[in-house]
């Protein structure tokens, strides 16, 4: 009996250090979450001026037009939700940890995403974010098609 519980013990202690090191990772991640957002933010903001000095010099009003509204609208809206994840504590103290998928051109991204959603403890613990870096239009669809499960940015 004493063999048992002897090794039940060392067994729990490899999982507390296990869980140690787990921590240790997800703290490292949220602080490259938080950069990636700063540089995301960075290159928005960029892409901003840069569109607002196209915009200016092709409106003789000096308006942007409804489309470039939109999209700047729309680039403002996700980069304060970003903000807001990477931010936010739970009740508690436990710690938001984003997954970031990566998509393109791949409808098969929906795979990837029903494994996430299905095996993810909670929505609000551990959001989830697709960034598809390409204007695949059949991608994006598959990915918007998952509604407010996800946060998409293209």
């Amino acid at each position: 009996f004493l063999q048992k519980e002897s090794r039940v013990e060392e067994h729990l202690n490899q999982l507390e250090t296990k869980l140690k090191e787990q921590f240790s990772d997800n703290d490292q991640l949220i602080k490259d979450i938080k950069l990636t957002i700063q540089e995301h933010q960075s290159a928005l903001k960029a892409a901003a001026n840069a569109e607002s000095n196209q915009s200016i010099n092709d409106n003789y009003e000096g308006e942007l037009s409804d489309e470039e509204k939109w999209k700047k609208e729309k680039e403002d809206e996700e980069v304060r939700h970003i903000r807001a994840i990477s931010e936010n504590k739970l009740p508690g103290g436990a710690p938001v940890i984003a997954v970031l998928v990566f998509a393109c051109n791949r409808v098969t991204v929906s795979r990837c995403l029903d494994q996430l959603i299905k095996n993810r403890p909670s929505q609000a613990q551990f959001p989830i974010i697709v960034s598809q870096d390409c204007a695949h239009k059949p991608t994006a669809e598959v990915i918007a098609s998952y509604g407010e499960q996800l946060f998409h940015i293209e």
